[in-house]
């Protein structure tokens, strides 16, 4: 598998498809592809304010050593974020397992950001530098 760059609108249609939520440009992506060059895999940034963008992955492909470096280095090293904002319904229990394991910290939830119900409510992690020296080295 390999990351491709430049395919913005196809990463976006393919995570959005998945993900079962709207990527609203503007957006940058790094897709991920399997041997056949397939998409497996995306990794999205969007809400770039400066200081802090928003990150979205799907896929077991964009989970993998290299990827995970890549989709961290991206934005503190290219774009000198200070954070990264990742956000996840409640009722996805394996992504709000997942993203501490990956170095994020809960902030805070957000009450019916997704609907009404109480699975619904969106899930707010932060990653600073700090804690994404394991994945880019500082």
């Amino acid at each position: 598998m390999r990351l491709v760059l430049g395919h913005d609108e196809a990463v976006g249609v393919f995570a959005a498809e998945r993900l079962g939520v709207p990527i609203v440009p503007p957006f940058t992506s790094m897709g991920i592809v399997d041997n056949e060059d397939q998409l497996v895999g995306a990794i999205i940034y969007n809400g770039y304010n400066g200081a802090n963008i928003e990150i979205s992955f799907y896929g077991p492909g964009a989970l993998h050593r290299r990827f995970i470096k890549a989709a961290f280095a991206y934005p503190f090293d290219q774009l000198n974020v200070i954070r990264l904002t990742a956000r996840t319904k409640r009722s996805n229990k394996t992504t709000c397992k997942l993203l501490p394991r990956l170095g994020f910290v809960y902030e805070a939830t957000l009450k019916n950001y997704f609907g009404p119900s109480r699975g619904d409510d969106a899930v707010l992690f932060r990653m600073t530098r700090s804690e994404a020296a394991k994945w880019i080295g500082d």
